[in-house]
């Protein structure tokens, strides 16, 4: 990778505040998701709103698998045990330690369930508890 020598002066600019703000920003973002999540809405002094903005949806996975199971598409399994048990589980069935915890993550066919949720109907009636609000920080 080269490193530009000649850069103009507001790329340079930019470059230098973002450098300053950095730092900062994560804390601050935190601080802010925290107090929000909280509070509610900060105002601003021009009038806007500093809060949580609509960003689509997330879906409850063990909640789809129980009405819907046709709409999971994949799972990912992940083992919690000594690098001696995982290994050895890797070679030999699960059946063979018991006692090891697992977790399974599945996940939900995002763009078929929302078509369930369009078509309305009985089948839309049980999915729709397990759409969730995503969210992030924004202002408006």
């Amino acid at each position: 990778m080269s490193i530009a020598t000649e850069v103009p002066e507001h790329i340079q600019e930019a470059a230098e505040r973002w450098q300053e703000r950095h730092s900062t920003y994560w804390s601050g973002r935190s601080l802010l998701l925290s107090w929000i999540n909280d509070h509610g809405p900060i105002k601003l002094a021009d009038g806007r709103l500093c809060g949580f903005q609509p960003d689509g949806n997330a879906w409850d996975a063990e909640g789809v698998k129980e009405v819907m199971p046709s709409l999971i598409k994949s799972g990912d399994v992940t083992f919690h045990g000594t690098q001696e048990q995982v290994e050895r589980l890797l070679s030999i069935a699960l059946e063979e330690i018991p006692d090891i915890i697992f977790e399974v993550k599945l996940a939900v066919d995002a763009t078929a369930a929302n078509a369930v949720i369009r078509a309305g109907g009985p089948a839309a009636e049980l999915l729709l508890p397990h759409r969730v609000a995503k969210n992030k920080l924004g202002v408006r």
